[in-house]
């Protein structure tokens, strides 16, 4: 029977959306497969409290063309449904509520050096704060900080910038914006992770913020201060450990702070910013280990990793994921059985498939494994990323040459395909299928050469741009143990 997110996105949509949605399928702009469109029309010909069958959807799509059903494509539709009624959503917001997004407009229209048109909107903006701002809520004043942001970025780039004190204080008086804040830092902090730039001394608005006592002795703020105090720090340099503990312990020693207000939500995002980044540069994995995974059920059993009243799926993951790596393999399993009812229904279904296939992975149970991983479908880019990771390890570790060949070729169109990741991240992943197939090639023969392997692994070592290296550089390991000289 068919089931998955996009017949949950259209059991919320009323009739008059539907039309509207239809409508927005039969433009050619946004959606360049029209087969969607009858898809859709053959969804809606049917009575929703009647189950759908995705063979004989198949079958009426194709019924000119007779093509037997396949399975992973009527998925691939469905999923590509749900994308189009997400697209859907984002344009109807952006047409009913134009005002929330005048800030992308506005960096658009700096990043084009458009001027004239820049200044016409934060003009139009101007006229209407002051008689505005005392009525507004917590968002709205975030809304009008996101524009004078983009005001001043715009003329710092004209080098005519007039820094107005007054004005950012009388913005920062609001308490909601001493909590948006940690966006800002959490951009310069992610800036230096990927490249070696994002100094603050280079950010005089944010060096003018952190100048008011009430803003750098927040603690939120102050623990991203800290995670960027580690980002001066030479990687792997003689002061790297020492600072990555004192960083660590001072963010772990602020949850007593943070986990009682309204902003423990920052603390978390900032853990994941930085901890996979932390645990590559250190030895002492255990003792940031632990401390992440004490953060980790503070905010979980506090609640203050759900969203609308459920646990946020990423956060699930994140916290099994750590359980698993730590050898807590017991407590991953009862974390997902006993925590699985707070994920949204919406989702759960796909969460605990993954991370029970994680599990099962973890446990050498690869059967079991790729019963799970089978199950999570692929409409959320990052599942599908990982869920396709783990299978290709299952294929590896069991030497499943001839499914892993076939299913290597399908992971390498997805990369190629995806647009819901960054380049860079995608280079990671491209350089790891290619390494795989590189040892598969090897491994695919009557005598494994030794000479092929070494070469192999010498390469993996110099590759500076790779994913999961010591897993590849272990794999090859144990094939050069039964290799021929």
């Amino acid at each position: 029977m068919a089931s998955g997110k996009f017949l949950n996105i259209l059991h919320t949509m009323p009739s008059s959306e539907r039309k509207a949605f239809h409508s927005f399928l039969q433009s050619p702009y946004p959606n360049s497969t029209p087969i969607l469109v009858q898809l859709y029309e053959l969804i809606l010909s049917r009575p929703d409290n009647v189950p759908l069958d995705r063979e004989s959807l198949w079958n009426e799509l194709y019924q000119d063309e007779g093509r037997p059903y396949r399975d992973d494509h009527m998925r691939k539709h469905l999923s590509d449904l749900a994308k189009q009624a997400e697209q859907f959503f984002l344009f109807e917001t952006v047409r009913k509520k134009p005002e929330d997004f005048r800030p992308q407009l506005m960096a658009e229209l700096r990043e084009r050096n458009l001027e004239k048109y820049f200044t016409q909107h934060f003009n139009r903006y101007e006229k209407s704060f002051a008689a505005h701002y005392p009525q507004m809520d917590g968002w709205e004043a975030w809304k009008s900080f996101e524009l004078e942001w983009e005001n001043y970025l715009f003329n710092m780039n004209k080098n005519r910038i007039e820094f107005n004190r007054d004005r950012i204080q009388q913005l920062l008086t609001h308490s909601y914006l001493i909590f948006q804040l940690r966006f800002l830092m959490e951009g310069m902090i992610q800036q230096q992770m990927r490249s070696e730039e994002g100094q603050l001394e280079n950010t005089p608005i944010l060096q003018e913020l952190l100048r008011q006592p009430s803003v750098r002795e927040h603690p939120v703020v102050k623990g991203h201060l800290l995670v960027y105090e580690l980002m001066q720090v030479e990687r792997n340099g003689p002061e790297w450990r020492t600072k990555t503990e004192e960083v660590t312990r001072g963010l772990y020693a602020l949850e007593a702070q943070i986990g009682v207000e309204p902003f423990a939500y920052p603390l978390g995002v900032l853990l994941n910013l930085t901890l996979p980044w932390v645990l590559a540069q250190t030895k002492d994995r255990k003792f940031f280990e632990n401390q992440a995974l004490g953060l980790y059920d503070f905010m979980i059993r506090r609640r203050q990793f759900h969203r609308n009243g459920y646990l946020i799926e990423w956060h699930f993951k994140n916290y099994v994921t750590l359980l698993l790596v730590s050898g807590r393999h017991d407590e991953a399993k009862e974390f997902i059985e006993n925590f699985k009812g707070q994920l949204n229904p919406a989702v759960r279904e796909n969460v605990v498939a993954f991370n029970l296939g994680h599990y099962f992975y973890s446990r050498a149970n690869y059967s079991e494994a790729l019963k799970q991983l089978q199950r999570v479908t692929y409409d959320d880019p990052f599942y599908s990323l990982d869920a396709r990771s783990l299978t290709m390890k299952v294929y590896l570790e069991t030497k499943s040459l001839r499914a892993l060949d076939s299913f290597l070729d399908t992971f390498k169109r997805f990369l190629d395909r995806s647009k819901a990741f960054p380049k860079a991240r995608m280079q990671l992943h491209l350089n790891r299928l290619k390494y795989v197939r590189k040892l598969f090639r090897i491994i695919d023969q009557p005598s494994v050469s030794q000479r092929r392997l070494l070469a192999l692994r010498k390469k993996v070592e110099e590759e500076p741009v790779l994913f999961d290296r010591a897993y590849l550089l272990k794999r090859i390991d144990v094939h050069l143990e039964d290799a021929d000289i």
